[in-house]
């Protein structure tokens, strides 16, 4: 059993109808009525024609007439090209909205939240995998605090500090 809900025919069929009475509204689509839009909601919930036009209220006469209008092959495509839009969401899509979260916000804690957000969206923090307290750069560990450095033996610290052959001095040769 999956955990992704089941589709809701009536929810589908109220968003689609929206959708077309909207894109009436916005000129996008010719006028059509009530019973025309239904028709072609049902449709494209996958109903045979003679079904949909039932459910709709429609007469066959109706559905055959309407079926060979223009209004109908434009209102399905507009449709169906609706129900197979999906939106892609990019990086800057993101930084936008944040962005402009952030120049609305109503008090300094939003405004620092905008920002925390900002900089997680684009990598500027530390990565998860290293431990707590730590920042792994160029491969190496970087103690990010002098208790963390109070733990470390000499060899580490001398290591921190580049001294990696230790501190015994260097015999020195001369040229006689």
């Amino acid at each position: 059993m999956s955990d992704a809900m089941p589709l809701d025919p009536r929810t589908e069929y109220d968003y689609a109808m929206r959708q077309l009475i909207s894109a009436k509204e916005m000129g996008i689509l010719p006028d059509m009525s009530r019973q025309e839009t239904a028709f072609i909601t049902y449709v494209r919930q996958g109903l045979p024609h003679t079904t949909a036009a039932r459910c709709a209220g429609m007469t066959i006469a109706h559905m055959n007439m309407f079926l060979e209008d223009e209004r109908f092959v434009r209102a399905l495509s507009y449709s169906m090209e609706r129900s197979a839009a999906t939106v892609n969401i990019t990086r800057d899509m993101l930084s936008y909205m944040l962005l402009e979260s952030h120049s609305i916000a109503a008090n300094a804690t939003e405004q620092i939240m905008a920002i925390k957000e900002l900089g997680k969206l684009h990598g500027l923090y530390p990565s998860a995998t290293a431990p707590a307290g730590r920042v792994i750069e160029g491969g190496k560990e970087v103690p990010s605090s002098k208790r963390i450095m109070d733990g470390y033996s000499d060899d580490q610290l001398l290591e921190h500090a580049g001294f990696e052959g230790g501190l015994d001095p260097v015999p020195v040769t001369r040229d006689v």
